[in-house]
């Protein structure tokens, strides 16, 4: 009997609402990558992104399963950086899936359950529909993967690069992140905010959360003044 496919919603793993494509900033660099994932090339279903932390990766991935769903496909994101909460066993049966993201794969390197349990997943995705996108934060031949047959079955991936966007698309980000949650964030609050915290997405997501909960608790619009007696800066 075949294994039945896993859904996001019986393992507990759960796409954010908040990560989409309608919030998440196509920056220049990666504008030739975000639109081969959403018309791949007939053919080329396996894809590998490497990223630094913090570039959006995970927002990305979790975008594409959205898209995959709304068109009712079955997509599947596995964050690999919370291994630790289920075992290698939710990879039995993903290749009926149309779409499998897994994230942080480097998260399981040196992880010998794992690697094997990948190593099976990928071999039974290649001869598949299904399209398997991976990200880590670097590329597959630099990967501490024991499991050499793993790293190989990788390096058949096409291999892409997530960039960081920079100081003026972040801005950009900032103030598209901040409508999306209610917030007027004028330029002059953008650029003092910028100036003044880490400039990670995370760290800036981060930022506008804490506003946010501040603009709601007071019942004030974003200024400079409520910047700094919610930051403390």
């Amino acid at each position: 009997m075949a294994a039945a496919h896993p859904t996001q919603l019986t393992l507990g793993i759960r796409l954010s609402d908040e990560t989409r494509f309608d919030n998440y900033l196509v920056s220049a660099a990666n504008k030739a990558l975000v639109e081969k994932l959403l018309r791949p090339d007939p053919g080329q279903n396996f894809l590998f992104i490497r990223a630094e932390k913090g570039v959006g990766l995970s927002h990305l991935l979790q975008a594409l399963c959205h898209v995959e769903q709304v068109a009712e496909q079955p997509a599947f994101y596995l964050p690999l950086a919370e291994h630790e909460q289920f075992s290698p066993e939710i990879l039995q049966g993903i290749q009926s899936m149309s779409l499998l993201c897994i994230d942080d794969l480097d998260s399981i390197a040196g992880n010998a359950a794992w690697e094997q349990a990948l190593f099976i997943a990928v071999n039974d995705i290649m001869a598949s529909p299904t399209r398997l996108v991976v990200g880590a934060s670097t590329a597959p031949r630099y990967l501490a993967l024991k499991l050499a047959d793993l790293r190989s079955r990788l390096q058949a991936a096409a291999v892409f690069q997530l960039k960081e966007p920079s100081d003026e698309e972040k801005f950009d980000l900032l103030r598209l992140r901040a409508s999306r949650r209610g917030m007027n964030l004028s330029e002059e609050v953008a650029n003092y905010i910028l100036a003044r915290t880490e400039r990670s997405i995370p760290a800036l997501m981060a930022v506008l959360e804490a506003l946010e909960a501040s603009t709601l608790a007071h019942r004030r619009a974003v200024t400079i003044p409520l910047v700094r007696e919610t930051l403390q800066w």
